[in-house]
């Protein structure tokens, strides 16, 4: 099984949530390469600087704005997000770990790996199917190279990752958006 993977996280939390987060991640997790705190304007703001969210995020920060849930820009004004860059990282424990301990936080994790593509959604607060989503299903597809394609019954992300050598996982907690487990587990059946 491949064990590592370059993925970059982003959190949606205020600031605090996001500087203790950091702390933790530094303090346990060594392989943190960089991390940056994007504060993303507000829609008016954008109208007044004459961007798109989109260019602003290109211009300032070289991310790229369309990256999943991020399209759905008024949930997320005005909030802070950190970016990770982690090379050569234990992805299944960095991202369990992450949701054990934070389960009123939003995680975006992108995997990028020469192995194949998947994407999927799952929630933090349903520790089980997350353990089985990351620890096996997500593992064993990109082992053997397959397309998943859309497999997560998430249009808005799937049409905004326009990568396809790109692999997506978005994790999220129930407080932020309600979404039907029975689609992964009945995805996790079927493989």
């Amino acid at each position: 099984m491949a064990n590592n993977c370059h993925q970059t996280l982003y959190i949606k939390g205020n600031q605090e949530i996001v500087e203790e987060i950091i702390s933790k991640l530094n303090e346990d997790n060594k392989y943190i390469r960089f991390s940056n705190v994007i504060e993303i304007p507000s829609t008016k703001e954008l109208e007044e600087l004459g961007l798109s969210k989109s260019e602003w995020c290109e211009k300032y920060y070289e991310v790229d704005c369309d990256f999943g849930i991020l399209h759905e820009t008024e949930i997320f004004k005005n909030e802070g997000r950190i970016v990770f860059d982690t090379i050569y990282s234990p992805c299944r424990q960095f991202v369990f770990q992450l949701c054990q301990m934070y389960n009123d936080v939003n995680f975006y994790l992108s995997f990028v790996e020469p192995y194949g593509n998947f994407q999927g959604y799952v929630e933090c607060e349903n520790s089980k199917v997350l353990q089985e989503y990351i620890g096996e299903a997500e593992w064993e597809i990109i082992d053997e190279g397959i397309d998943q394609g859309n497999t997560d019954g998430n249009d808005v992300a799937d049409e905004n990752n326009g990568n396809s050598s790109a692999s997506t996982i978005h994790i999220t907690d129930k407080k932020s958006r309600e979404y039907d487990m029975s689609d992964i587990e009945s995805f996790l059946g079927s493989i």
